[in-house]
């Protein structure tokens, strides 16, 4: 006879996908007219961008744009200039199976490999390069958890299991228009060299079916003040916004999971009241991924027997995957750069383009490695604009003071800021503002009973001649097995030796009675 089981089903983010496809750069292009010839190449980077995702039953597609940015010294004047050149690209992945669209976030990011640029002539520049588009694809998974048995014969034991339940997947682009007024010693900006723009989440607020967030966003542009000396200038602008995402069944307890990327952005020069060009119009395009959990405790079955027929069960390990929290926190990196066999002047522009991060953990703390670049121009000693890029290693420990064994963590790096000082000895000293944003999951190892079979032929026999049995238990000895071993409820011999409901551990030696 098999018994009815009663399960429980529980929702996890499960990864499903996981690829890269390189993605080769192949450019012979000539500058546009408008930009002078070229003396000496300062430098070339390739900026990939994800501009779509678009998935088709088992077919992933991608679109997205690759900018390349050059900085050279212009041959008239010996001074800095700038040029770009955009081109599209795609990648598509066949999926092993088709998916459902309505529980699924793709999660796509272009790592650039290498870049060789090299001028042709003073106009016509041979660039080759690759980069992969690296693309993760998380859904919603059902668990079913057996909770019970439906039969009065059935001694079952139950274990309490806490995981936070995945109730939604939310992945939603929306744009933000922002204009504001430039300061007058920033002005004129003549030509723009590179842009940035970095977002992060504030803090948020959850309402009936709302989620609000505050958002900030720094604009960092590096631009010539003046074409004809080659003055170059930076400003940085933050500004804050707020974004309503609407997402069903949510309340004020819910429990969230939330990154937030930059896709695009835009900026362009307008003119003010005067007529004069102080007014800069910032279009940009965000994507914000939302995972919203609801906190659960469930009693799950992971033991039993009949107090009447032998019995065969089933088990299975099962290993599920539940969110656990999100680590939001900076670390100040300050690390010191000899840069004594460089003959600098003096610097007129540091900051950073790139960075990445890993992350470990060793039963107590999270251990964050990665690197970051600086970029950094400068004025030689003959009075000359030169480029010079290092990469820094950083580490940092963060407690995570939480008894938890297995995790597992996806890692986020943002550099807020480079501050820096350059002393008469040649020695640069940087203090990097860098924050981490780490996904913390946490895996429950559970052995879940599958079935569970009675041979009705093959009853429990007792003895009828004795009243009780007398059972010498050991010390830690679980009161569940000795009366799986004796077939009868576990209620039973804690009522008869006196023994709490609590209790499941026989502390030191003692004698038992067995009801018969």
């Amino acid at each position: 006879m098999e018994y009815k089981i009663e399960t429980q089903t529980v929702n996890t983010l499960s990864t499903v996908f996981k690829g890269n496809i390189e993605q080769s750069i192949d450019l012979d292009f000539n500058l546009p007219d408008y930009c002078p010839d070229i003396q000496k190449i300062l430098k070339c980077q390739a900026y990939p961008k994800i501009i779509s995702k678009n998935l088709n039953e088992d077919k992933l597609n991608i679109e997205g744009i690759t900018i390349i940015n050059l900085i050279y010294l212009d041959a008239e004047k010996l001074t800095i200039n700038s040029c770009e050149h955009t081109s599209p690209f795609s990648v598509s992945y066949k999926l092993k199976k088709p998916l459902n669209t309505n529980e699924i976030a793709i999660f796509s990011k272009p790592d650039v490999e290498y870049i060789n640029c090299r001028a042709i002539t003073q106009r016509r520049l041979d660039i080759h390069g690759a980069f992969f588009v690296n693309t993760e694809i998380k859904v919603k998974k059902e668990i079913e958890l057996t909770v019970s048995v439906d039969d009065e014969n059935i001694e079952q034991k139950l274990e309490s299991v806490n995981l936070n339940n995945l109730e939604s997947i939310t992945q939603k682009e929306f744009t933000v228009n922002e204009t504001f007024e430039l300061e007058k010693e920033l002005l004129p900006i003549e030509s723009v060299i590179n842009s940035d723009l970095k977002v992060k989440i504030k803090d948020y607020r959850a309402i009936t079916n709302k989620l609000i967030l505050n958002c900030e966003a720094l604009l960092d542009v590096l631009y010539i003040n003046n074409i004809e000396t080659g003055e170059i200038n930076s400003l940085k602008h933050k500004y804050e916004f707020s974004q309503i995402v609407d997402i069903e069944n949510l309340s004020e307890e819910d429990i969230f999971n939330i990154d937030i990327n930059t896709i695009t952005h835009d900026i362009n020069l307008k003119s003010d009241a005067t007529g004069e060009a102080g007014l800069l119009t910032l279009d940009s395009k965000f994507l914000v991924n939302i995972f919203t959990f609801k906190n659960k405790e469930i009693k799950i079955l992971t033991d039993a027997y009949s107090t009447l027929y032998e019995t065969n069960i089933s088990k299975k390990e099962t290993s599920i995957n539940t969110f656990s929290k999100q680590i939001n926190t900076e670390y100040n990196h300050e690390p010191r750069i000899d840069l004594n066999n460089l003959d600098i002047s003096r610097i007129t522009d540091l900051r950073n383009e790139l960075s990445s991060v890993h992350a470990i953990y060793d039963g107590t703390n999270i251990k964050f490695t990665g690197k970051y670049n600086i970029c950094i121009l400068y004025i030689n000693l003959e009075n000359e604009i030169s480029y010079l890029e290092k990469v820094i290693d950083f580490e940092y420990l963060y407690n995570l003071n939480e008894d938890i064994k297995e995790l597992i963590l996806e890692p986020n790096i943002n550099i807020n800021s480079i501050k820096y000082s350059f002393n008469e000895n040649k020695s640069l000293e940087i203090s990097t503002n860098i924050n981490f944003v780490c996904s913390v999951h946490k895996t429950q190892n559970i052995n879940l009973i599958e079935n569970i079979l009675a041979d009705e032929e093959k009853e429990i026999t007792k003895d009828k001649n004795s009243s009780l049995t007398l059972y010498y238990a050991q010390a830690n000895e679980k009161i569940w097995d000795i009366s799986k071993k004796y077939f009868i409820p576990e209620s039973l011999i804690k009522e008869e030796n006196d023994l709490s409901d609590s209790e499941e551990i026989i502390e030191a030696k003692s004698m038992l009675i067995i009801p018969n």
